[in-house]
Formats: C-alpha cells, structure tokens, sequence
C-alpha cells in the first residue's frame, strides 16, 4: 500500500453529520447529506451500495480491520484515480456507509 500524507479516522455518524479526526488530530464535521452526494456523484455510473458491498465483503474475506489506507485504496483501484486525488469528503462518506452496512450486516 502507498503511504498516505492525509490519514483521517474511523468516523461516528450522526444523523446529520460524520464526524471525524482528521489529519490535525483534532475532530472534524462533514455534512453527511453533501458528503453522501459527493460520494455519489465520484463513484458515478458505479452503484454505491455494491460498491460498499464489495469493500464490506473484502474486508470480511482478509478478516482485518479497516483504516482509512484501505478505504483510499479501494476507492483508487474501482475508479483508477490515484489514492491522493479521493476527495477526503468522498473517502468519509464510503468509509461510514461500509460502517453502517457492517452493522446491519451483524443484526442479522
């Protein structure tokens, strides 16, 4: 994997925000309606849900954790952009809609 200069943390989500520490250490919030739409708008024509799905399941498959490096580089290798030009808002906004799948995943 490539060494990141920016690394963000795993975000909390809150009904109207994600919230997460950035590359300051300190927390920063991102609107989640704008970051949702950012995310859809990057990832378009590719199905955001599948495109989390796929991220969920291979991260289950590798049996690890998932930090932002992975996120980053997930999101270069399905649209071949370079890790650092995902937008951050973009790369919180599919790391903690793959926290939400998670979590519904392991409801049922």
């Amino acid at each position: 994997m490539t060494k990141l200069t920016v690394v963000f943390g795993r975000p909390t989500i809150g009904p109207k925000v994600y919230i997460t520490q950035g590359p300051s250490g300190w927390p920063e919030q991102i609107d989640r309606k704008k970051a949702d739409a950012q995310l859809t708008a990057f990832l378009h024509p590719l199905d955001v849900d599948e495109q989390v799905a796929g991220f969920v399941m291979e991260l289950s498959l590798k049996g690890e954790t998932d930090t932002w490096g992975d996120v980053v580089t997930y999101l270069s290798e399905i649209t071949e952009h370079a890790p650092s030009a995902i937008p951050e808002i973009v790369g919180v906004a599919f790391w903690a809609r793959a926290i939400l799948m998670q979590r519904t995943q392991g409801a049922n």
